[in-house]
């Protein structure tokens, strides 16, 4: 993310298809890499690097873990857990959604579950700590 620059227009919807041409531009002109997001154009450097790749080398030595996402770019880390526990059947790893009407379905799709809301999230973390402790 240091070496990214995300262009937003959550507050001026109606600026959006013009923030994507003009960013889409800039990424062609500079060789950088677009990833779309939630009313967010993110330019990145044209390096093979994203959140499956980084989640994937945190869990290596872990036993189980938990990822929360909610734009479509959390899809990637979804499959790095899917592909640690494929590789060790001994790694529990569980895909969390935190529902969100921008992102639309496709996370929700390849999720384990799905929370409502980021208010619902902090519930859901509240209630699970009870559990564990």
């Amino acid at each position: 993310k240091r070496l990214s620059v995300a262009l937003h227009w959550r507050t001026a919807p109606q600026l959006g298809q013009a923030v994507q041409e003009w960013g889409q531009a800039q990424a062609d002109r500079l060789g950088l890499r677009v990833q779309g997001g939630r009313m967010v154009l993110e330019l990145k450097p044209p390096v093979d690097r994203d959140k499956g790749m980084v989640i994937g080398e945190a869990i290596q030595d872990t036993d189980a873990a938990w990822y929360f996402g909610d734009d479509v770019s959390d899809i990637k880390a979804f499959a790095a857990l899917r592909a640690r526990a494929t590789a060790d059947p001994g790694f529990f790893g569980m895909c969390v959604a935190v529902a969100n009407p921008e992102t639309g379905q496709e996370v929700a799709d390849a999720a384990d579950l799905t929370i409502d809301s980021p208010a619902a999230l902090g519930d859901f973390l509240t209630r699970a700590a009870q559990h564990l402790g």
